[in-house]
């Protein structure tokens, strides 16, 4: 490890500490040695398409786990980090692409097309893109002189050594905005770069527990300090899910619900947070977060006090200041007392360590209260601008204050002050470089981009305050035929959305001053010239009425009209983010970026947000009390199941915990009541209602809970242990009509050792219900012992109101659009796979069931997870591809149909709610005997995609659609079912003195022919197989093991074997092997 090389220091915590958490993204994380393992294999990739060191390597992938894989490969390989926006206007990529001439690009599936046709318009370029995809096998198209010159698929590729890096060597460009109307690429190097980080983690005294928040735009340079601050110490890095971004009240939810302890942000983006903050909970604002760093622009006195007023003081607040140049931030205020006065500007503090401040005026330094030019004297600087030395040199400087040596330095463009206690203050900047939402913009570069359409003969751009004290960008220009939505879109395809002006205002021609120049100060102010009278037209509904008075105070003018559009009176990106956080607050309606782009005026967005509160098309809303509600299409088959006489215990759904502490049983049944009290689907039961089910949810009623206790002599008495106390529970029949459908049993195995035993039938939760309950009980169990405070958020709505909404999902365009999907997988007839039954599997069976697990080893699972490398997808569909090749061999059919369970939780807001959202779809996959694993792989992979964008279509309404006999009891689509337990991953809360374990139970029932669990464990697979055994016997399931371990064995070997020339074991029943063996005898 060299700690001048940041990324060593991430290879030895992936080695002290390979198992801990280093990113989370969602629900889904990745250990150190997972990151370490696919960083290095990208690595390899650039190595072997890439011999040459020091090039830049263009990275064009959206933010999470697959960016930081890359960013650590192209570290690792000594090439130059390049993030880029595929957002960004075509004509501002190819530029980049143009001066940097990247050798290698990598992307993903999504956005190769966008990097293709770049790479395709440069002259004379060579270049190998690396398209990544977590389901796709990698690929790599190659271009020589800009055509595409063919593509691969390679296996594996030969290892070669990493090459030596040295602390100087380069390792990013980043681009900021250029004055002369061309944005500059900073290059950094590893030596500054690990300065950095080193010193916020020293700092900060930040230990492996850190949890870091991502919200840095990835194409800035603050994003390497979201990303190896972290991952450096042995903590994790965290992205928000998708959407939070943008809305504001979801991104205070992750942060409190993924416990953040340091966020990096601008203050435009505290200052939304902070006006975001719910006072009304009676319980501290986010109690995990210690440290909130800020950096980009100002910050005032009165956005510290107001944030300390609604969140308190826990939270460390640090403002920070530096340049790109000089590689993020090179001074720091640790904030304590704020200034009296509300507009105050917060000072900068003090330089980190080997640093120096220089405020210059001339030659010398000034004195106290003496405004001078901000010079940063660090030998921790970047390289300068790529292959730019003139423009390099204009910035970096000899040191005004030194004539007897060379020392550069770099000359920021800012001025300042030294306070008295020698902190420096920043006034501002003596160029026009401004800073709009934190981000650096040249005026220079927005006007010549105006300039360069035609038909424009002057502009001017200035930065005008709004009402919060932020800049926004008025564009003013000269022209006789060019209108404003034509200069909006010409400006849109030149520059980043951060840079586009608010306003766009044409003039005949400028006010000049009387020496010539155009008179800024009498230029019109932006709303008297976009809202006149004439165009002004009044809100009509209470809906335009609420946004017109947002909008008044979003965009600071006294009134707007519902026709105007919100862009052209400065409606710039930050503020559709406080917008689109209005609305979820106001309507309870959750818009997009994208909605509001699209419905720019009020009269739009009034009618977009009246069609989805109507509908109920983007948020579930609680129903009034009734005396009952309706049931989901997946409810209904199980009450018709049970209506028409089936197996009573089929849907039963039991599993058990392992209880050790100092377990009171009387409060473990009142958490119970509290438990029920919180989620009505376990006091729901089931009625006939004109021929249709509905549900009814009955009051809690704390005398008649569904709980029984056993201390340690009555359980062995009464049952003799856990297994026979889970086999009862198995054979148990729920009555859906009277109830209760949820049981529970506390048995004492011993002194502090417990068990605990659910039990409730599956119309009322799944199998994520059961991790959801498990949470909730320990947690209101943890608030009875007196062990801290509930920390369980409301129910914004229960399982009625979901269904309800969800029945009305399934009408309109997008049932359609469903229906179309599944017509179309299924319009050929078909026939479910399965294995060979030793009895008719058509007649009715009682659904005995028996389970056998097996274990992939650790050997096993490298070589699936070397196929998985190669190929890029999860663990999951390789194993749902191998199955399918099972089948193949064993059904002797190529069209393969399964089954696959998918959550039905899409939505944040359902993944704490109890209730039966899991919905079972079928997989059609066909193969040919010619197909080798990759290529069945990507069959797969296309076809679990494509049913997971349509999973919320009711399998029932499907096999109604398709005319299919559902025989009784059974699956008519499948026969086989393939279901992995990582799908099913809700987080359990840590209860202190008390130790929660899960306890295998062996399967008493089969609802399909044969199910595959598989649930990833460390190095090592878990698996088993459910099987109905009054067609199977355990010899025959057995031999299905064996031959799935020979399938992986065989891949591992020979990925490209045809999936015809796989040789399995068959199976040969007694009679023959009898006959078998009296042939053999009467030979010898």
């Amino acid at each position: 490890m060299n700690k001048r090389i940041i990324h060593t220091v991430f290879d030895q915590q992936a080695v002290t500490a390979p198992e801990r958490v280093a990113v989370e993204e969602g629900r889904r994380s990745w250990t150190y040695k997972e990151l370490k393992e696919s960083s290095e294999a990208l690595t390899q990739y650039l190595l072997h398409y890439n011999p040459a060191t020091g090039t830049p390597v263009a990275v064009m992938l959206p933010p999470g786990f697959s960016l930081v894989s890359a960013l650590l490969a192209v570290f690792r390989s000594g090439n130059i980090y390049m993030p880029l926006d595929a957002s960004l206007p075509a004509k501002k990529l190819h530029t980049i692409f143009e001066q940097t001439r990247p050798a290698v690009c990598v992307t993903t599936l999504a956005l190769a097309s966008v990097a293709e046709n770049i790479i395709r318009e440069q002259s004379a370029f060579n270049c190998t893109m690396i398209v990544l995809d977590e389901e796709l096998p990698v690929t790599v198209k190659h271009f020589e002189d800009s055509t595409y010159a063919g593509a691969e698929t390679p296996g594996s590729i030969a290892f070669q050594p990493f090459p030596e890096i040295r602390p100087d060597d380069a390792n990013y460009i980043i681009y900021t905005s250029g004055s002369t109307g061309e944005a500059k690429a900073i290059v950094g190097c590893h030596d500054s770069l690990s300065h950095f980080i080193h010193w916020e983690m020293n700092e900060f005294k930040l230990d492996n527990g850190v949890r870091v928040s991502q919200l840095s735009q990835f194409t800035f340079d603050a994003s390497l300090r979201d990303v190896f601050v972290p991952l450096s110490i042995g903590g994790t890095l965290c992205f928000p899910p998708a959407g939070s971004r943008t809305n504001i009240p979801l991104l205070i939810e992750w942060l409190e619900e993924s416990q953040i302890n340091l966020v990096h942000c601008v203050p435009s983006i505290f200052k939304l947070i902070t006006r975001s903050l719910n006072t009304n909970t009676g319980k501290q604002l986010l109690p995990a977060l210690k440290h909130i760093l800020m950096a980009g622009e100002r910050l005032y006195s009165k956005d510290v006090s107001q944030w300390r007023c609604i969140a308190g003081e826990h939270v460390e607040l640090v403002n920070l200041y530096g340049t790109s140049e000089t590689t993020m931030a090179k001074t720091f205020h640790r904030i304590k007392a704020v200034p009296e006065d509300p507009s105050a500007v917060i000072h900068v503090g003090r330089p980190l360590n080997n640093t120096m401040i220089a405020v210059v005026n001339g030659s010398r330094l000034c004195r106290a209260g003496e405004i001078g030019e901000i010079y940063i004297v660090t030998p921790f600087m970047t390289k300068g601008y790529y292959k730019n030395e003139a423009l390099t040199r204009t910035v970096f400087v000899q040191n005004p204050l030194v004539t007897d040596r060379e020392e550069i330095v770099h000359r920021t463009g800012d001025y300042g002050v030294y306070l008295e206690d020698g902190s420096v203050e920043v006034i501002g900047r003596k160029d026009e470089q401004v800073k709009v939402n934190g981000v650096r913009v040249e005026l220079g570069e927005v006007k010549q981009a105006v300039l360069r359409l035609d038909g424009i003969s002057g502009a001017e751009i200035i930065a005008l305050k709004n009402t919060a004290d932020e800049n926004e960008l008025i564009c003013y220009y000269t022209s006789t035929e060019v209108k404003e939505d034509v200069l909006r879109t010409h400006l849109e395809s030149e520059l980043a959305r951060y840079m586009l002006p608010a306003a766009l205002i044409r003039m005949e021609e400028f006010p000049l001053t009387i020496n010539g120049k155009v008179d800024k100060n009498a230029l019109p102010k932006p709303e008297k010239v976009l809202i006149s009278d004439d165009a002004y037209v009044a809100p009509q509904t209470p809906t335009e009425n609420k946004l017109e008075a947002m909008w008044q105070e979003l965009l600071g003018l006294t009134r707007v009209g519902t026709a105007i559009n919100f862009f052209r009176v400065g409606g710039a990106s930050l503020k559709v983010i406080k917008m689109v956080s209005q609305i979820f607050h106001v309507f309870n309606v959750s818009l997009t970026f994208a909605d509001v782009f699209v419905n720019n005026t009020i009269r739009q967005l009034a009618t977009l947000i009246d069609e989805t509160v109507k509908t109920g098309g983007a948020n579930i809303v609680p129903l009034p009390e009734k005396e009952y509600y309706d049931v989901t299409y997946a409810q209904r088959r199980l009450w018709i199941y049970d209506k028409l006489g089936g197996q009573k215990n089929l849907y039963n759904i039991v599993h058990a915990v392992e209880l050790k502490g100092n377990i009171k049983p009387a409060l473990i049944r009142e958490a119970l009541v509290a438990l029920i009290t919180r989620h009505e689907m376990l006091r729901t039961t089931f009625i006939e209602v004109d021929g249709e089910p509905k549900q009814r949810v009955h009051p809690v009623n704390s005398e008649l809970i569904p709980f029984a206790y056993f201390d340690r002599q009555q359980q062995l008495e009464l049952y003799g242990g856990i297994p026979s106390i889970v086999w009862a529970e198995q054979q148990r029949e729920f009555n859906l009509e009277t109830g209760p459908l949820f049981f529970n049993t506390l048995l004492q195995l011993d002194n502090d050792h417990y068990a605990m035993v659910f039990n409730w039938h599956h119309i009322i939760g799944d199998g994520w219900t059961q991790d959801v309950l498990l949470n909730d009980l320990l947690v209101l169990y943890n608030t009875l012992e007196g062990r801290g405070e509930q920390t369980l958020k409301p129910l914004r709505f229960q399982y009625r109101d979901y269904a309800d909404w969800m029945n009305r999902q399934l009408q309109g365009e997008r049932l359609k659009e469903m229906e179309e999907y599944w017509a179309t997988r299924f319009a050929a007839p078909f026939t479910p796979a399965t294995f060979p039954a030793q009895t008719d599997r058509n007649k009715a069976r009682a659904g005995i069931g028996h389970s056998i697990d097996f274990l992939l080893d650790q050997e096993t699972t490298r070589q699936l997870r070397a196929l998985t490398q190669v190929s890029a997808v999860t663990d999951y569909i390789s194993l749902h591809a191998i199955v399918n090749i099972l089948l193949y061999h064993y059904s002797g059919t190529a069209d393969i149909v399964t089954g696959a369970p998918f959550s039905g939780r899409p939505r944040l807001e359902l993944q704490d709610q109890a209730g039966f959202y899991v919905n079972l779809m079928p997989l059609r996959v066909t193969l040919d005997p010619e197909d080798n694993f990759l290529t069945v792989l990507d069959k797969t992979r296309e076809c679990i995609t494509g049913a997971h964008k349509y999973q919320e279509y009711p399998i029932d309404m499907l096999v109604q659609r398709l005319g299919l006999d559902a025989r009784f009891g059974r699956m008519p689509m499948f026969n086989i079912l393939i279901q992995s337990q990582n799908n099913l991953e809700y987080p359990i809360s840590d209860i202190e003195g008390m130790s929660v374990k899960q306890i295998e139970l062996t399967v008493a029932t089969s609802k399909v022919d044969v199910t595959f669990n598989f649930q990833e464990n460390g190095d090592e697979i878990l698996a088993s197989i459910e099987y109905d055994t009054e067609l199977y016997t355990e010899k025959g399931i057995r031999l299905v093991i064996e031959n799935f371990l020979t399938v992986i064995r065989t891949l591992s070997r020979l990925p490209a074997t045809k999936i015809k020339d796989i040789t399995i074991e068959r199976a040969v029943d007694e009679e023959e092997e009898e006959q078998s063996f009296m042939n053999a005898l009467s030979q010898l």
